[in-house]
Order: structure tokens, then sequence, then C-alpha cells
């Protein structure tokens, strides 16, 4: 064979080797698979809730007095007038949580302007029975109290107390036909009372 034919050949399976160079540039791949699962989210509840009638505070204990007295109670300075809420505190999940009951307002009125309102709660057992530590009493609407998931289970207990207080001296202000001088019965509109449960971590 002449040395110019050997030379093309060897050109030949030059470029082909480079050719197959470049076609074994490859990469590896390999897979796994997990199973996955059901993701389930938690709850934070105020739940069963159940409201006593409006009653002359100091009566709350007594389970005759039942009945509704606002709107036909007439109220004079010295007078209490009181509800009780009770819920059920239902915590699912890792979560902190506070616990707020707001001052409802009273409307803006000669009577409404010389009545106080007073919210308060405390956290009951399971049993609605008072534990060591968890009875707590909230200023009005400025109160918190922290819990968690160890805490569902137990009860709230959320008390309005309405009062029209009886003074120092003389003030016939909110004394009806004499007060305002309309010669009308004076009245007051209290707005809903208002607890939240608010997680915070």
């Amino acid at each position: 064979m002449r040395t110019s034919v050997k030379a093309a050949l060897a050109g030949v399976a030059g470029a082909a080797l480079l050719l197959g160079g470049a076609g074994s540039l490859a990469y590896w791949d390999d897979k796994e698979t997990e199973a996955g699962g059901t993701i389930e989210s938690g709850t934070l509840n105020l739940l069963d809730q159940k409201c006593s009638g409006w009653v002359v505070d100091g009566s709350l204990s007594d389970p005759k007095k039942t009945e509704d007295l606002l709107g036909e109670f007439l109220v004079v300075p010295g007078t209490k007038l009181a509800k009780t809420c009770t819920f059920d505190i239902k915590v699912e999940g890792v979560l902190r949580a506070e616990l707020s009951v707001d001052e409802p307002d009273v409307d803006v009125s000669t009577l409404g302007n010389e009545l106080t309102v007073t919210p308060a709660f405390r956290i009951l057992t399971s049993a609605g029975v008072a534990s060591v530590g968890d009875d707590v009493a909230v200023a009005a609407g400025t109160g918190t109290w922290s819990f968690d998931q160890a805490d569902s289970g137990k009860k709230l207990e959320a008390v309005i107390t309405v009062e029209l207080p009886f003074g120092n001296a003389v003030d016939n202000d909110s004394n009806s036909l004499v007060g305002d001088g309309t010669n009308a019965a004076l009245k007051a509109v209290l707005d809903d009372l208002s607890v939240t449960v608010t997680q915070k971590s």
C-alpha cells in the first residue's frame, strides 16, 4: 500500500475515534421513591356555648334564677345584672394561644353614661370546677390568658356584669321621668359580648 493511502486511512480512523469519544459523554441517573402521607390540620375552638339569662347579681348560684331580666328589670342605683356563658375549649395540635374578653359598649345615652360594664372569665376543669391556678379574673377589655394543648377539654366561663353604681351624692340623671326632663323612661342598649381565642405561636 502506498504511503498516501495509509495516511488517508489513518486520518479516517482518527476521525472515527474523535466521534466515538464525543458520543461517550453521558450522565447517569438513579431514582428512589418514598411514599408520601396525609397532612391534617389541628383546631382552636370554643364550642358548646351555653349562656344563662340576665339575673340580679348574687343570684347566679340559685338554679331557679334562670329568667332573662334584661328589658324587664328596672335598675336603680346599686343594681347589678350579670350573665354567664360557658364554652368548651378545644385545642388540637401543638400551639400556644391567648384568650380575651372584650368589654361591650353601651350606647351613649343618659342611662348608658351611668352604667358600668365589666367582663371577666375563669378557666374551669372539664367537670366545671375551678382548678388550682386556673381561676383567672380579667380586667375589663384588657385581660388575656395564655393556654396550650394541655388545656383542651377544659371550660371557659365568661361573666359580664352591668351595674348602675350607688354613689355618694345625689344624681338624678338616670332617674326616669325626672333626670332628663323628657318625661320618658330611660333606656340603654348593650352591645354583644365577644370572647376571642387567638393563636400566638
